[in-house]
């Protein structure tokens, strides 16, 4: 009786989902597909008058369907691994270059995964990359291949570079990458040169690395800022600045002085895949003018922890609460001393909860951030703007860009993407606020380590030579989901210093030692996950020989047990929701090479103890 009541309800769960999933392909089948490239705008003033957030026409109702479009080869940059496109000379105003050939800037002995992200490519498309990482026998940087839809590269040198892209279905081929390339013409199609030239995706040393004649300050940003060349290696104008058409005299700006009541702007940075130190925030405004006899006043730049980013939507309006509030940055503007008319204003960060103090702060960011940039809508001011990035690809790290809309209330405000305001052009756009970030050298001797080592079953003490920017003060170590470390192994920083250079040298041992393996015991590892500020590592230990559990029959989802979560598993194979190499083959319970109604019963049959 309990078997034929379990084998009913198993009936009705199943024909439950399949309805269930008939139904979601069934509204799947009725929305459109967007375009996601949408062209690029010249680099042009514009008068445009002010949309409802959520009250604009569909992009449906204006572009031609997307199988009508060119083959365009894109890719994701990985999270966090921001554009450096805004150099300037160090505690200047006045920046030396910006928005040229833009390109990626990663973190150096780390992995980075890249993403296909590409269009109009058709029917059965295939992508192949191409890369450089570090030989250690040769110790050259030879060119690799890979294919696939995304690649991970383990960046073992600071002059690793970022990957080319080949994308090629039934529509056409294309190219892209994130470098210093050319155009070439081929009949009337203009194309990029297959000559790549990639700039470097992780470094050291940014002071050094892009000038020999004097230190630089490199700013990211979330978007690609390119001034002459856009993605697709067309020639554009890569950013402007918008007026509200009504407004009277100078305050008309929308990124400026204003009568909109828009007091605040906002740059959102997501969460990045390995954390970083931000220490200072760079805000590049232009067109500065001041009201005759104008006073100091300050501007302000705060930065907000967020748990995640409002998903891009270009027909709905986008707003976003701002987090807790990490730090803080002012900059004292005195119009009786500032000469330049335009340039990168640095704000230094400092705890937003002692201002009186000035206490300087380098927070360590691992989540989404939100900074905002205010105090510049001042009666001083006679005019002031900034540019926004004319970049117009969506690479899914949610919406970047907010206006602070000042409320009816007069005393609190609302964040707004800034997407939402626009009556055409459809822009993802990205404002010249940027981050000075850090991220420090932390990385084994990778010429003498693998990342493990396996203990002897008596026990013993193992040293790791490790290269990093902070002394062994600086250090933590806990498992790799942040508990504490077992009782067996013990683990400490040491600084290798000599007698000769007593001083920290950028060179420290993490020393680990293992109690023996107790009898009884056969096996067991600990995944070692090191800290310092603004890096983290992963070391795995092992001791004593690993044996695979035996497998349960009819354990599915492989959890040790046989319960209704193994039956569910089955039914999912069988409705094709979920892959049988997802389980490895356990589905197929009876191992007659199919998974169907037979394995659901053979499993029901374990559990009740029949079979």
């Amino acid at each position: 009786m309990r078997k034929a009541l379990l084998l009913a309800a198993l009936a009705v769960m199943a024909t439950m989902t399949v309805n269930a999933q008939t139904a979601q392909k069934s509204a799947q089948s009725l929305t459109p597909e967007v375009d996601k490239w949408i062209p690029v705008l010249p680099d042009v003033e514009e008068t445009l008058d002010m949309a409802t957030p959520g009250n604009r026409p569909s992009r449906v109702q204006l572009k031609a369907s997307p199988d009508t479009g060119d083959p365009r080869a894109f890719y994701k940059r990985p999270a966090g691994a921001f554009y450096g496109t805004m150099i300037t000379t160090v505690n200047t105003v006045t920046p030396v270059s910006s928005n040229y050939s833009p390109y990626v800037l990663g973190w150096p002995y780390r992995a980075a995964t890249w993403e296909q992200n590409c269009l109009n490519i058709g029917e059965n498309p295939s992508y192949d990359w191409t890369y450089q990482t570090y030989d250690r026998t040769t110790k050259t940087y030879p060119w690799q291949v890979a294919s696939g839809d995304k690649i991970t590269v383990d960046y073992k040198a600071e002059n690793d570079t970022v990957p080319s892209l080949f994308a090629q279905g039934s529509k056409g081929e294309a190219y892209h990458f994130l470098s210093a390339y050319t155009t070439k013409t081929e009949g009337t199609t203009k194309v990029l040169d297959k000559q790549y030239t990639s700039k470097y995706l992780a470094r050291r040393n940014y002071q050094t690395a892009y000038s020999n004649t004097g230190d630089k300050d490199l700013w990211n940003t979330v978007k690609f800022r390119g001034y002459a060349t856009a993605r697709d290696g067309s020639i554009i104008g890569g950013g402007t600045y918008v007026t509200v058409s009504g407004a009277e005299g100078n305050r008309k700006y929308w990124y400026g002085v204003n009568d909109k009541g828009i007091d605040g702007l906002a740059v959102a940075f997501e969460k990045p895949e390995h954390p970083y130190l931000l220490k200072r925030i760079g805000v590049y405004m232009q067109l500065i003018s001041f009201v005759t006899n104008a006073q100091p006043f300050d501007l302000y730049v705060d930065v907000y922890k967020q748990e995640s980013l409002p998903a891009y939507n270009d027909t709905a309006s986008v707003t976003i609460v701002p987090g807790e509030r990490i730090a803080r940055g002012v900059y004292h503007m005195d119009p009786s001393t500032l000469t330049a008319t335009s340039g990168i204003f640095p704000f230094d960060l400092l705890d937003p909860y002692e201002e009186e103090l000035e206490v300087m702060v380098t927070p360590e960011i691992n989540d989404a951030i939100l900074v905002v940039f205010s105090g510049y809508n001042n009666s001083g001011f006679d005019a002031m703007t900034l540019s926004q990035s004319m970049d117009t690809w969506d690479e899914g790290f949610g919406e970047q860009s907010y206006l602070m809309m000042l409320n009816d209330d007069k005393e609190t405000y609302t964040f707004r993407g800034i997407n939402n305001f626009f009556t055409s052009g459809y822009r993802k756009t990205a404002l010249t606020i940027f981050a000075d970030i850090d991220r420090p050298e932390f990385v084994w001797n990778y010429l003498s380590e693998t990342g493990e080592y396996q203990f002897p079953d008596e026990g013993e003490t193992h040293s790791v030579e490790i290269y990093t920017a902070s002394a062994a003060e600086d250090f933590e170590f806990t498992l790799a989901d942040g508990s504490e470390l077992p009782n067996w192994l013990k683990v400490e920083a040491v600084d290798k210093t000599t007698e000769e250079e007593p001083e920290f040298s950028g060179l420290t041992n993490m020393v680990a030692t293992a109690e023996a393996l107790p009898e009884g015991v056969k096996y067991r590892e600990a995944i070692v996950k090191l800290h310092i500020p603004g890096a983290i590592l992963h070391y795995k230990f092992t001791q004593g020989e690993y044996v695979p559990e035996p497998e349960v029959k009819g354990d599915v989802n492989g959890d040790g047990v046989v319960d209704i979560a193994d039956v569910n598993c089955a039914i999912n194979v069988i409705l094709g929701s979920e892959t049988a190499e997802k389980y490895e083959g356990r589905a197929d319970v009876n191992g007659d090479g199919a998974v169907d109604i037979a394995d659901v019963n053979e499993i029901i049959n374990i559990i009740l103890g029949t079979n």
